[in-house]
């Protein structure tokens, strides 16, 4: 059994995860790559090293993670969300948010 993670492992990991989870909506996929993409290059335009554009790469992989926890019924819901839709979403995103500090 593998006893660690290389860095190339978990950035693999965190795409594999990202794009199961974009694919469940044909609007999304793709979206969390693209969103990857674009914030490691603002991450170099704002001079960041290599080790930390790469952090936030992965860390915009798993920006909608929290999305897992949320019936399809609310995320396909259209129109206005109700009150009690809303505090499902925070409730589950601050999870997410909680979750990927980690």
């Amino acid at each position: 059994m593998m006893d660690y993670f290389t860095r190339n492992d978990l950035h693999d990991i965190v795409e594999a995860l990202a794009t199961a989870l974009d694919a469940k909506h044909s609007s999304t996929l793709g979206h969390s790559e693209r969103v990857a993409e674009l914030s490691e290059l603002l991450a170099k335009h704002l001079g960041l090293s290599a080790a930390e554009r790469e952090k936030v790469h992965v860390g915009a992989h798993l920006h909608d993670i929290g999305k897992i926890g949320i019936p399809d019924a609310v995320l396909d819901k259209p129109g206005k969300l109700t009150r009690q839709d809303f505090l499902l979403f925070v409730s589950i995103l601050s999870l997410g948010m909680i979750s990927s500090k980690r």
